[in-house]
């Protein structure tokens, strides 16, 4: 069963809503943790507190005891601070979030309003088709394009060829030890510094070698798979401006057969998905700020307060609370077993917390990572014009078993979008004159631009890609 490009789309952005749904659940889990935490530590300094009650000498226990307040009082703010900060962020998403459903809704409109435009003008493809046949000038241009396209392919083919020769013809070079010394010393270079005997020797080991003729061939065999390359990509940028001028002749007898309405409304109606596409980005860029934000928000732990519980336990003659517990416990277990028995519980569950932390920060750390990868597939795939209603995918598995495979990390996500672009395919009508209208290069090769493409290339704030 095949499904339309819009359709896959719906799938893609549906699986985005869950991974970022997942992801604010995780954070508020996340805030609430910190909070237990924070007062299951409050509670700890309380109890150390009175345990330390008698034991110190009075001006001792006061200035401890003091600083112990004092941190705990400033955790307490910093607690209620970062509270009304992860508000404030929680419903700025919910704000953005709400914009972006109201987007896609627009968008997917658009897209309907592109298809009604494209049945307009199949309305005029006969006659268009017609005056295409009897144009010179198309027909030259047609002609001039494929020699471009046959040069460009036998180029790139050269250039691949070259890659592979100056890898398996260069080990020969590499594994030379007379070559390869005399290469790293940058022999007969402007760079090469010795002088005297050392200078000397090296002249007769290159003479010896053939030094000069060997660099020079291996030089060449070095450079010249980018001057392959680059003569590939200007065959390419020719080709690219000779299907230019086509769609110029090809659009000016659209005009002429009487389509400038249409195509004026077409043009406008892609104009306004491009303009939604800009704003969804903004939107996810803002979105990975707020929740890098709540991530750091979400932090346990307080620099001040912990000092305080060290000085404090240190005072009592320990180097941490778990050995003071343990000590305190050898010599009077009975006296001191339900003040011992609360800070045991409290310690217990302040670990617990913090275990429990560490899991859902991996969680997020996962999801982020899984949610851009996505965010990617999707750029690419409004890139490709893959979400145009005449754009179709052979096999619903994409949408069903590969994507519940990538979400769960058993696919990658270049094999993913790998798996995409073999199974889309454009409709028939989407083939001709009128119907790649809209569709890359006029839908004339629609499907191997797609397939020439290396890579994801979303954009990205610096922020997100160093998180990434």
């Amino acid at each position: 069963m095949s499904l339309s490009g819009p359709k896959v789309l719906d799938a893609l952005d549906d699986a985005l809503r869950d991974i970022r749904r997942e992801e604010g659940e995780i954070l508020h889990k996340l805030s609430r943790t910190a909070e237990r935490t924070a007062k299951v530590r409050e509670t700890e300094g309380e109890l150390l507190r009175e345990f330390a009650a008698g034991r110190l000498l009075p001006e001792q226990e006061v200035e401890l005891a003091g600083r112990l307040v004092s941190a705990q009082s400033r955790a307490r703010q910093a607690l209620d601070e970062r509270a009304a900060e992860m508000t404030a962020a929680t419903e700025r998403l919910d704000i953005l979030d709400r914009e972006f459903s109201e987007l896609l809704h627009s968008r997917s409109e658009r897209l309907h309003d592109i298809d009604r435009q494209q049945m307009a003008l199949r309305g005029l493809s006969a006659r268009i088709a017609t005056a295409i046949s009897r144009d010179r000038e198309h027909a030259a241009a047609q002609q001039n394009l494929e020699r471009l396209k046959l040069v460009a392919s036998a180029a790139r083919a050269k250039a691949r060829q070259a890659d592979i020769d100056r890898e398996q013809k260069g080990r020969a070079y590499r594994s030379d030890p007379l070559f390869a010394y005399l290469l790293d010393r940058d022999y007969g270079t402007p760079a090469y510094k010795s002088r005297g005997l050392v200078a000397g020797l090296d002249g007769w080991v290159a003479k010896l070698a053939g030094f000069d003729t060997a660099r020079q061939q291996f030089a060449m065999l070095n450079a010249w798979p980018a001057q392959l390359r680059r003569h590939a990509e200007l065959q390419a940028e020719q080709a690219v401006a000779a299907e230019r001028v086509i769609d110029e002749i090809e659009l000016g007898v659209i005009d002429n057969a009487g389509g400038a309405t249409v195509r004026t409304a077409l043009t406008d109606a892609q104009a306004k998905v491009e303009a939604i596409d800009i704003r969804l980005l903004a939107i996810q860029d803002e979105r990975d700020a707020i929740t890098a934000q709540q991530t750091g928000l979400v932090e346990v732990g307080d620099a001040a307060f912990d000092k305080a519980i060290a000085a404090l336990v240190n005072a009592l003659g320990s180097p941490d609370l778990q050995s003071l517990i343990g000590m305190t416990r050898r010599r009077s277990p009975e006296a001191d077993a339900p003040l011992l028995a609360q800070l045991d519980d409290a310690r217990l569950r302040v670990a617990e917390e913090r275990n429990d932390t560490l899991d859902e920060r991996s969680r997020l750390k996962t999801l982020a990572a899984r949610r851009r990868s996505i965010e990617d597939i999707e750029y690419e795939f409004k890139a490709q014009k893959f979400d145009d209603p005449r754009s179709i995918f052979r096999d619903d598995d994409i949408v069903n078993g590969a994507l519940s495979s990538l979400l769960t990390a058993t696919m990658q996500p270049g094999d993913y979008w790998e798996a995409l672009r073999q199974g889309q395919a454009w409709t028939v009508d989407a083939s001709d004159l009128v119907g790649g209208i809209g569709l890359p290069r006029h839908g004339r090769q629609a499907g191997e631009a797609a397939r020439d493409g290396e890579g994801f290339k979303r954009p990205r704030t610096q922020s997100e890609s160093a998180d990434a």
